[in-house]
């Protein structure tokens, strides 16, 4: 068996590269789903809207990482456009979820900022990545 097959190793990978945005997507969905949580109380209009790309920003890189974590660029267009429409269907359906719980609304503006994310992040991957666009 190659060393980069054995069991320790693939535990490694799967704990180091895909397990963080598993995590992620499960910490979003649990705190989506709390009744009545109050946004932190901040005098920066639009935080609200500033956590949401960067909650997504952060889901998307951790994503990104975890798929194209073999070094390929030559697919990196294609393994990005479905991240991008896989994220983008979590983050509506995290929106239409939140709008059945109780003191809690699902707007466009804020699916808005979670695609605000993964786009972001998606291409500034790409640039720290390649260099290129």
């Amino acid at each position: 068996m190659p060393a980069d097959r054995t069991p320790t190793a693939i535990l490694r990978l799967f704990f180091w590269y895909h397990l963080p945005p598993v995590l992620l997507a499960a910490a979003i969905l649990y705190v989506s789903s709390i009744p009545n949580l109050a946004g932190p109380t901040t005098s920066i209009i639009g935080f609200d809207k500033l956590a949401h790309i960067g909650e997504y920003g952060l889901f998307c890189w951790l994503t990104l990482r975890s798929i194209t974590r073999d070094g390929a660029t030559v697919l990196f267009w294609k393994r990005a456009f479905w991240v991008v429409i896989g994220l983008g269907l979590f983050a509506g359906l995290d929106e239409i979820l939140q709008s059945f719980v109780p003191g809690r609304d699902s707007t466009v503006a804020d699916f808005a900022a979670d695609l605000i994310g993964i786009l972001g992040a998606t291409f500034v991957w790409k640039r720290l990545k390649t260099g290129q666009f």
